[in-house]
């Protein structure tokens, strides 16, 4: 859907974060919220309230769900990654977008199963779901509902259709 209904300044704030998740030397959390940075801004891109509604809930756990995935992701990968779906995306090529995607989500559910295959279900405890444990997620709440990494005139709504 970005790649059919992209705008300029979606294909500017995806690019953004890619390139800052290209940058050497890149902490963890900080690739973390250029993560989230630049899912945000494919959701907008995509121009589909339904769906953007859905990935800011995502969104909003996804401190919680990295905990157990942090250890295993590595950023070069995401990276490369999220540049084959940003370029498609700026091409508006709908099935490059398409088999990008899928890509990333293969990769993402291959690191998913090897974070839990050697968690027990018992072990992973419901308070480690708490905002006191994870003190970012005010952080992550303020870029995924506040549009922070957004262009000003982006999160003033005056480039987001009615």
């Amino acid at each position: 859907m970005a790649a059919r209904n992209r705008r300029e300044s979606d294909i500017e704030a995806i690019r953004a974060a890619v390139e800052a998740m290209e940058a050497p030397g890149l902490e963890i959390d900080d690739m973390l919220e250029l993560d989230i940075d630049f899912h945000v801004a494919v959701s907008r891109a995509a121009r589909n309230a339904v769906m953007e509604l859905a990935m800011n809930a995502i969104h909003l756990v996804r401190p919680y769900t990295n905990t157990m995935l942090v250890p295993l992701l590595r950023i070069e990968t995401i990276a490369s990654q999220h540049r084959a779906i940003y370029e498609a995306i700026r091409a508006g090529d709908v099935e490059a977008a398409d088999a990008a995607f899928g890509a990333h989500m293969a990769h993402l559910s291959e690191v998913r199963e090897q974070a839990l295959a050697d968690q027990r279900p018992e072990d992973v405890r419901i308070e480690a779901l708490s905002s006191e444990a994870h003190p970012q997620i005010e952080r992550i709440r303020a870029r995924v509902l506040g549009g922070a990494s957004l262009p000003v005139a982006s999160r003033r709504g005056e480039d987001r259709p009615d």
